[in-house]
């Protein structure tokens, strides 16, 4: 199966492709005119989960339009939001449902500008899972177990808020109840894709805007 175009690398520049790779959300790549040009192992396997494959990646292959799989008024919706991420150049966070007839699930997604308006890199962090006739929330004091480190402290990314997993560092997760309240133990860092933004992609727009003085 192709998962991403022979040129990735480069559209990615600034991204940690290994870590894209090896992250355990869904987490996929548009190209300038919203064609899909990568799709993450999580992908996949999100797809097998769902009995989505091999027939997800026989109808969505490489290369096809991502507004081909939504329908209205969700199509506008998303042409409306990530074209405005071309003109901006500035990330786009929001909270989505995408739930099967017996699991509840809700995503929180985040998308990055790439470098020279090449495209957008996608990662859907999923908030709340569970059976769909059943409470989904989750108490707090579970929460605060899994993302405690052992010196007390809770990591959350300073800029996109996502909370680092103890048992899985490599996993940032998006906790809705943190978002404006993050417990007085937390600690703030940067998660792979935020550094590579922040870091790497930012400072190489500097440099082309000031060659192009």
């Amino acid at each position: 199966m192709q998962r991403y175009v022979d040129n990735i690398l480069s559209l990615l520049e600034g991204f940690n492709f290994e870590k894209l790779e090896a992250d355990a959300n869904v987490v996929y790549a548009l190209s300038s005119d919203f064609k899909l040009i990568y799709f993450n192992h999580a992908w996949v396997n999100f797809a097998k989960e769902n009995n989505g494959q091999p027939s997800v990646a026989d109808k969505f292959p490489v290369g096809t339009s991502i507004f081909s799989a939504i329908s209205e008024p969700l199509k506008s919706f998303y042409t409306e939001n990530y074209q405005k991420i071309f003109r901006t150049q500035k990330i786009w966070n929001h909270d989505f449902e995408c739930s099967s007839n017996k699991v509840f699930r809700i995503f929180h997604q985040t998308v990055y500008p790439l470098l020279n308006q090449q495209g957008l890199l996608i990662i859907n962090n999923i908030v709340k899972r569970g059976n769909i006739t059943h409470e989904m929330e989750k108490p707090l004091h579970s929460l605060e177990k899994a993302y405690t480190w052992p010196t007390g402290f809770i990591t959350q990314c300073i800029h996109c808020k996502r909370v680092q997993r103890v048992a899985e560092p490599e996993v940032w997760d998006w906790i809705p109840e943190w978002d404006d309240a993050v417990p007085s133990n937390n600690s703030s860092s940067l998660c792979s894709p935020c550094f590579d933004y922040y870091y790497n992609q930012l400072p190489m727009r500097k440099r082309a805007a000031l060659n192009c003085l």
